[in-house]
């Protein structure tokens, strides 16, 4: 079972990771507007979190409701996936934190950033 949960776990992290790749996320594009690239990636980086969290969320309940139904305890290894999941959130609320952080510089300096 283990095995399955981290096979699931990985696709979805890998698929996350694909979609928002971090050294091109924030790197300017000549042909297209800042700000519009910075709203793609706000919004890029919130699709990823929320796909994340849900995957956690969903993993916990599930496993809640097969000790309620069972009354035995879920026993297995799962740091490793749990592992990855936590750690792509967290820089994920950092990059969201940046991208918030560079809305506010480019409301303040304008588009001379």
């Amino acid at each position: 079972m283990a095995d399955l949960i981290s096979l699931i776990s990985n696709e979805i992290a890998d698929k996350v990771e694909s979609v928002i790749k971090i050294k091109e996320l924030l790197k300017l594009k000549e042909d297209y507007p800042y700000e519009s690239q910075l709203e793609d990636s706000i919004k890029l980086i919130t699709q990823g979190h929320t796909i994340l969290k849900s995957w956690m969320s969903l993993f916990k309940k599930t496993k809640q409701a097969i000790e309620d139904e069972n009354g035995d305890k879920w026993e297995f290894q799962i740091p490793p996936f749990k592992q990855r999941i936590e750690h792509m959130i967290i820089v994920l609320e950092d990059m969201n934190k940046v991208t918030e952080y560079l809305k506010k510089f480019f409301a303040f300096l304008g588009p001379n950033l």
